[in-house]
């Protein structure tokens, strides 16, 4: 009895828990983005689309076009309006990975925000301004 109380605690917990994301935006030609906090600096970003775009392989400069999402870490500097991507990897809708991206921290390439971009759309979710 112990053993089924904490199966169905866990699982209870799991899906709470991975309700966090808050539906930002959704756009016609881009898909769904949603938003999840994680630290004072970052937060993750996942957009759900039919066609969200990767690169097969880390040589080509094609890229392709599947149903999936893609989940990125986000650095973002509220004072200088910048934001760069610390991670990122592309699924496809059976939750296969495609493509995956990840550097350090601290050598996040920052770049100023376009305005009236999706960007600035997200910096201003994450900075409030």
């Amino acid at each position: 009895m112990k053993k089924l109380f904490l199966l169905i605690t866990f699982f209870a917990f799991s899906f709470a828990y991975s309700q966090d994301w808050k539906l930002l935006f959704e756009l016609p030609d881009a898909g769904s983005y949603y938003y999840k906090s994680n630290t004072n600096e970052t937060a993750w970003i996942k957009v759900v689309s039919d066609k969200i775009k990767y690169y097969s392989s880390k040589t080509s400069r094609e890229q392709k076009s599947v149903d999936g999402y893609s989940v990125s870490l986000w650095k973002f500097d509220c004072r200088s309006k910048k934001m760069g991507i610390i991670k990122s990897t592309t699924y496809n809708k059976d939750g296969k990975v495609l493509e995956s991206f990840s550097q350090n921290e601290l050598l996040v390439e920052m770049d100023y925000v376009n305005p009236d971009s999706i960007g600035e759309g997200l910096l201003i979710t994450f900075c409030g301004t």
